[in-house]
């Protein structure tokens, strides 16, 4: 893995930028996440090897001992975007796994939750730089992972489905990973500033693949 920038031993970190009138803990809080906000911007556009805590600092307009303040370096970034990701995951295969509805109905909710948290800029974000942290990071280890378990998660709802004939009979496997796939590749073509909002987007495929999985009448 490429070497990681770290903040200098000594180096005092700047005053915060921007000064407002928030509480200083508030401040921090709100300006660290828009050093995160503005690496998962650029980890997508430039690749995260190729991204350097230079160009973060000067997207912010700040120098880079202030993002020291925040951060200590790219790989603690990654971390907190994978763990924004992960939240979302989580609760979507939380909202699916404990309702009590059929599984067509179940799978719905985990279809539009998944597209709506892979279409932010973390979910982009988080996909588009799998490949490129390299395979020994420990980290991505433990969210391919729990990626892994989201994808038997689905598998899993797919098999209830059948079971109450909510869903028409197919491989459960081969649904998923088809599913899987196709929400996974939002965050290749979803463009923020067109016409369609992650909700609106987690709908459309909730429509597709509904279609593509009630049963026929007369089979």
């Amino acid at each position: 893995m490429a070497s990681q920038e770290t903040r200098p031993a000594g180096q005092p970190p700047e005053p915060l930028w921007r000064p407002g009138r928030r509480r200083r803990a508030e401040a921090y809080d709100v300006k660290r996440e828009a050093v995160i906000a503005t690496a998962a911007r650029l980890f997508q556009e430039k690749g995260y090897r190729n991204t350097t805590l230079n160009d973060i600092a000067a997207s912010l307009n700040v120098t880079k001992p202030t993002i020291y303040y925040y951060v200590q370096n790219k790989a603690e970034i990654l971390a907190e975007c994978r763990a924004r990701v992960w939240d979302g995951i989580s609760k979507t295969i939380q909202d699916a796994t404990e309702s009590r509805k059929v599984g067509l109905e179940k799978l719905e909710i985990f279809l539009k939750s998944y597209a709506e948290a892979i279409s932010t800029d973390y979910g982009k974000c988080l996909v588009m730089t799998i490949r490129d942290v390299g395979s020994e990071d420990a980290e991505l280890q433990k969210f391919r992972q729990g990626l892994r378990e989201a994808t038997q998660v689905l598998r899993d709802i797919v098999a209830e489905g059948i079971k109450d004939k909510s869903i028409a009979s197919c491989d459960p496997r081969m649904a998923a990973f088809a599913m899987y796939g196709a929400l996974n590749w939002i965050t290749y073509w979803y463009d923020p500033s067109g016409p369609n909002d992650p909700s609106e987007i987690g709908e459309a495929f909730v429509q597709l693949f509904r279609t593509g999985l009630k049963p026929r009448k007369g089979r």
